[in-house]
This record gives C-alpha cells, structure tokens and sequence, in this order.
C-alpha cells in the first residue's frame, strides 16, 4: 500500500484513452469504481490513512484522526470534478471499510460497507451498536450526501464492552431502475434489517 495509486480507462478495441492518479500525503489505497452508461463519467473510492490529503487534480478529501472512505468522480475524460471523504470518529477502535459502490442512471452514487462506532455522511452521523454494522448512503452526482442508514446487530453494548459478537458487513450494492438499492454481505449473530429479522445459520454466520 503506497501512497499514491492509478486510475485508466481504455476505449473498447483501442489502446486510447487516459489514465489518472490519486495522490495522498500519506497511505492510501483504490477499492472500487463505477462508470455512468450515459455519459462515461467514473465514481471511485477506497480508504485513506488518518489525518491526511489525497489529491485528485485540483480536487482534494481531507481524513481526520481515523482511517476513513474516500470518494472522488471524474468526467468520460478524466476530469477530476469533486472529491470528499466520510469521517469516522470515536475511541481508538473506532474504522470503516468500503464494500461496494454503484450508480443510478441519473448519476446518484450508491455506497454501502462496514464501520464502528461513528461514521459520518454530509449531516447523518450514523452510530454503530454492538460490534460492526453496515452502512448504506446515497450522494447526488455533485457529491452531496442524500441520505445515510445504518444496517445493525442486535448484540448488547453497556458502553464498555460488547457482551454478543453481532457483525454486518456490507460488500456489494446495486440500484435497479426505479432507484430500489440491493445490497449484501455477510452478518455474524442475528441482524435486524428494516421490519424483519433474520438468524444465522447453525455456525452463527450467514
């Protein structure tokens, strides 16, 4: 895991095309990408080290104290346009890590993924209770969060200790055409999502 890391994108059946970098001041690395259908732009993201810059052109996201997401867009020609990062905060456990990223066809990003204690996207501050959860958020095209949600175990927290391992953990997400959002992952214990309840299998994990 260097400091710096490459984004290209080919043209089909051609060896045109461009390729960009993502410069940080200290570690950070690439996890996944989407490409709008309807006008080539490209949603990118990964993790970056605590108190640190990543640089994408003139576009910059900024950590705090914590080791944290990054996201950043660029046009079909590889245009840097917007670059943000979601903050992650609280005690010296406190992390996140990307599952998946995904677009709508009006260019709305989709991201979902695993963190603990707190994480933050725009205004929505999102707590985690027990162990891991998962977290979902939407950004318009222009990087401004929407909406986040928070997928939890049901594991018992008192403030000092977690006395049930309830882990979920999001790593793919998806969007149909009516803006529905389809995720998964994997939990460990039980989880509530929405109204329903679900069970790991006879080893605790599904």
């Amino acid at each position: 895991q260097g400091n710096s890391f490459e984004i290209s994108m080919a043209e089909a059946r051609t060896a045109t095309g461009w390729s960009q970098f993502g410069d940080s001041s200290n570690p950070a690395n690439f996890a996944d990408l989407a490409v709008s259908e309807s006008n080539g732009d490209v949603y990118a993201t990964g993790m970056m080290s605590a108190s640190s810059a990543l640089s994408f052109g003139t576009q910059t996201a900024s950590s705090s104290a914590t080791v944290q997401p990054w996201f950043a867009k660029s046009d079909a020609s590889g245009n840097w346009l917007w670059a943000n990062a979601a903050p992650v905060s609280g005690g010296q456990y406190a992390e996140a890590n990307i599952g998946g990223i995904a677009l709508s066809s009006s260019g709305d990003m989709y991201v979902t993924g695993v963190f603990y204690d707190n994480i933050t996207f725009g205004s929505t501050n999102l707590r985690s209770t027990g162990y891991y959860d998962c977290f979902i958020a939407k950004a318009n095209s222009a990087g401004q969060w929407q909406w986040a949600q928070a997928l939890h175990g049901n594991g018992d927290y008192d403030g000092t200790i977690v006395t049930t391992l309830d882990v979920v953990w999001g790593t793919a997400i998806d969007v149909d055409s009516s803006g529905n959002v389809i995720i998964g992952g994997f939990f460990i214990g039980n989880t509530d999502v929405g109204i329903a309840t679900d069970s790991g299998g006879a080893s605790g994990e599904d």
